[in-house]
This record gives structure tokens, sequence and C-alpha cells, in this order.
């Protein structure tokens, strides 16, 4: 065959029909296409090359092809366009929050939203963290923290995973699921266990959850805000051991940082 003198880049050989470290053809079609080995994300992101070419997924407040640039104060998401109404250090005992003052919110600006198009929840545990983006399930932004006197136990549509968990897959292809946000107590449904299909059994301010589920699977769970001691409990995917939505765990004292914030998208 014919010998080449250089290469394109990707490719390698004498007659350049090869892949160059670095790259891959996952399909054997003969395209060399980046994979992750030489791809950091910029240390904002974790790379994927299962589709055949090295993609990165973004920590929340970091965009672009490689995760370099950071998103503007208080704003989130691949192009930057959600912004923080509610951000939330949970601390590790409960402390029976019962009314919208409890809450010690160190962001609270849901007041100001004027209209939304998307919502957005994120959890970070230590060096791990969770976003879920959806459809809203009202309209009014207040209601999209700590419920303390609404109930929101709704399907929610449209919604996607960005991953940071080892817990917890990433899942790109827009889904349906639910919420399960009150503040009261709750039983395990039909099937048994503490999941996506709860049951409240009483009124508000008694044990309290926050819950996103794509499909049956808990995606995050804050638990145990509005019960009057124990410890708060705390999840990104469904939990290893116990209950899938970590009812019951008290398992706070795990991580040294616990933080929730929520994100609107305003058109």
């Amino acid at each position: 065959g014919d010998i080449c003198a250089s290469c394109a880049d990707g490719y390698a050989g004498s007659d350049c029909s090869g892949c160059a470290v670095g790259y891959q053809d996952s399909d054997d079609d003969g395209t060399c296409l980046p994979e992750c080995h030489n791809s950091t994300c910029s240390g904002h992101g974790v790379c994927d090359d299962s589709s055949g070419t090295a993609t990165c997924t973004c920590r929340p407040d970091f965009g672009g092809d490689d995760c370099s640039t950071a998103c503007p104060n208080g704003r989130a998401g691949s192009s930057c366009d959600f912004r923080i109404i509610f951000g939330l250090d949970i601390p590790v005992a409960v402390t029976n929050w019962d009314d919208v003052g409890d809450v010690p919110y160190d962001i609270d600006d849901a007041a100001n939203a004027t209209g939304f198009d998307r919502v957005a929840y994120r959890l970070i545990l230590d060096d791990e963290e969770v976003w879920v983006e959806l459809d809203p399930f009202t309209v009014d932004a207040t209601e999209l923290g700590m419920p303390m006197d609404v109930v929101h136990d709704l399907p929610i549509t449209n919604a996607t995973v960005a991953s940071f968990s080892s817990n917890q897959a990433a899942i790109s292809v827009p889904s349906d699921g639910n919420v399960e946000m009150w503040s009261s107590c709750y039983s395990a449904g039909p099937n048994g266990v503490y999941d996506y299909d709860d049951d409240i059994t009483s009124g508000t301010d008694c044990y309290g959850c926050v819950q996103v589920h794509i499909g049956m699977q808990p995606i995050l769970s804050f638990n145990r805000w509005s019960d009057s001691s124990g410890t708060h409990e705390l999840g990104i995917g469904p939990s290893p051991t116990g209950n899938p939505d970590y009812t019951f765990e008290e398992n706070a004292n795990d991580y040294t940082t616990r933080r929730l914030e929520v994100y609107i998208r305003e058109p």
C-alpha cells in the first residue's frame, strides 16, 4: 500500500490506517475519533467515549466542550442558563423545621422569579453530586424549596440527570418520574419499601422528605428534616443498603459537605 509521509490528527501507521494514541475507531469504519485517554475535562467534569468519541459532561457550574468555562456566580447548567433560587447547607442534626423561617437558607431568591420553564435540583455530598433537571411541577418558584406547608406528590416529565457519583448513572434521554416532597410522616407503599411510591400518613410537620425519582428509582433524597430529633438522611441514587430512598438511615454524619441547591431557567 501507499506510504504516508505524515498522518492527519488521530491517525497512525505507515499507511495512516490505524488510530493514534488517544483516538479510537469503535465501530470499525476507519474513522478515528477522540477517546477519553487524553481528556481530563479540565478537572470539572467526566469524560465518556462509549458513543465513539470523547464527550465531557461538565459539573453544573462549568460549561464548554472541555468544561473549562466557569459559569457566572449563581448560574449553572450546560449553558449556564439556570439561576439559583435556594441554597442550603444541610446540618447533621435534625432541628424540626416546621415553618419556612426555620430553614437556614444562605440563598433565598425565589420571590424574584419572573417565570420559568425548567427546574433543577442539585445535591452535593462531599466530592460527589447529582444534577436532575425537569419540567416545572408548579408555577410558584417559592414552592420549589423545602415544602413546609405544601405537598408535592406529583409526576414529573422530561427529566435528565448529570451524575458525578458512582451510585447513580447519568440519564441523557428525557424521562418521566415523580417527586415526593412534604413535611408529613409517611409509610412504605404497596411494595413494602420506602421508595418512589410512599403514602402520607399524617398532616404536616412530622418527618419530611424531598425526593426526586425517575422511573422507580430515587435520584436524590433528603429526609427527616421536620422531625423533632435525630439525624438527617441523604443520598444520591438508590441506597445500597436499607430502603432505596434512605428513609431511617440517619447517615448525614457520613459526609462533611452536604448541600442542596434549587435552580430555575427563566426564558
